[in-house]
């Protein structure tokens, strides 16, 4: 796999930069990258296998939406099934792949772990461009807020855009309320009856790998809020067809993530696969950065979006058309998409990565959990909050 690190693009710290250990490899990394952004930029492909057959696994996401990169945490502490998209490099890091099954250690873990109990008037999960928005406006009217996000800054995918400017305006006026408390790295795992949240804080992961029994590593808030503000933003939707499961499938906006937030080109020819005008701005983004760029749109020619055709080489445009299968080299990785066109004609077009996008789905489940009803959008074609069920 040809990924590249770009130095024209990423918000990594290039000035620190540090090793982690993968399967006994050395892996270059710089601070702010993910351990999964590290490999993709090291090529590696290849870093988890499938619990029954083995299969090799690769990186689907950016996110704790990924389905596929789980890895084995070797240090500071073996720790089993986490993933590689939310894992934060720091040097001495040792990581394993997974095959099938996590090791747990027959140790104790010197780590020290603690809990708190918060109450506010406020609670947003989530800290987005809604929910920083909504932590402004209820912070401004005097609420005593929380404002909870599990990525290791505000700003959602805005940190994945040029501009960054308006969320970094918002969290400034946030940081100089003395009625905000800002958590960044927390993960709300539990929305309880009369807004009882529980969350996990990861406080000191990011910064070393050696253990301090005296500070906590990690915190459980136990938060009990007059009112709960959902930011929980939304899931990119895969596309299903026959091996669609082969390192080297990815989706989209991951792509887009790893070039514009880590500096990462994950691959030099990319099929991007769509049925919407969103996705197009990843192929702008990838032909800026020097990527060969052919796109898949089932879509009728006066249906597809407007903006990449113009940019687009002649013939690297194919609408009507679907992807309906992946080609792998010896190691079980991309190699080639199979394309069927509007006339029943299969073409195979070689790639490194496919990058695939079926829209969006709101992230629900703590709306879910906490009693609130999903329906049934039939032009977003996605499971929408209905009815809430608490405040």
């Amino acid at each position: 796999m040809s990924a590249t690190r770009l130095d024209s693009f990423g918000r990594v710290d290039r000035a620190d930069a540090f090793t982690v250990d993968f399967e006994g490899r050395a892996v270059p990394a710089f601070r702010g990258d993910t351990v999964a952004s590290a490999l993709l930029a090291a090529g590696e492909r290849v870093v988890a296998h499938s619990v029954l057959l083995g299969r090799p696994r690769g990186i689907v996401s950016a996110g704790a939406e990924e389905p596929s990169a789980l890895i084995q945490v070797d240090l500071p502490f073996p720790e089993p099934m986490l993933l590689a998209t939310t894992v934060e490099a720091v040097p001495g890091l040792g990581i394993s792949m997974l095959c099938g099954q996590g090791r747990l250690s027959r140790a104790v873990d010197p780590a020290a772990y603690d809990a708190i109990h918060r109450h506010c008037d406020v609670a947003v999960v989530g800290a987005g461009p809604a929910g920083l928005a909504a932590a402004v406006t209820a912070g401004a009217a005097g609420a005593r807020v929380l404002l909870l996000d599990d990525r290791p800054q505000p700003g959602g995918l805005l940190l994945s855009d040029a501009e960054t400017r308006w969320a970094a305006t918002q969290l400034a006026r946030l940081t100089a309320m003395g009625n905000v408390e800002v958590l960044d790295r927390t993960t709300v795992t539990g929305y309880y009856d009369d807004n009882y949240l529980v969350a996990v804080q990861r406080r000191n992961d990011h910064e070393t790998v050696e253990l301090d029994p005296t500070h906590a590593r990690q915190r459980i808030w136990r938060i009990r809020a007059a009112e709960v503000v959902l930011a929980t933003g939304a899931h990119e939707r895969p596309v299903v067809f026959p091996g669609n499961d082969v390192p080297g499938v990815m989706l989209a906006e991951a792509v887009r993530e790893y070039l514009l937030r880590y500096g990462v080109l994950v691959g030099r020819r990319v099929v991007l696969f769509t049925a919407h005008d969103d996705a197009y701005r990843v192929a702008v983004d990838l032909l800026i950065a020097g990527a060969e760029v052919t796109v898949v749109d089932p879509r009728p020619a006066d249906r597809a979006g407007e903006l990449l055709p113009r940019a687009l080489p002649d013939g690297a445009l194919h609408t009507g058309a679907v992807v309906v299968g992946t080609d792998t080299d010896e190691n079980g990785t991309l190699a080639a998409v199979q394309i069927r066109r509007p006339d029943g004609t299969v073409e195979t077009v070689p790639c490194e990565v496919l990058a695939v996008s079926g829209g969006w789905n709101p992230a629900g489940q703590l709306f879910s959990q906490s009693g609130g009803k999903l329906c049934w959008d039939g032009d977003l074609a996605a499971f929408v909050p209905g009815g809430a069920g608490q405040r």
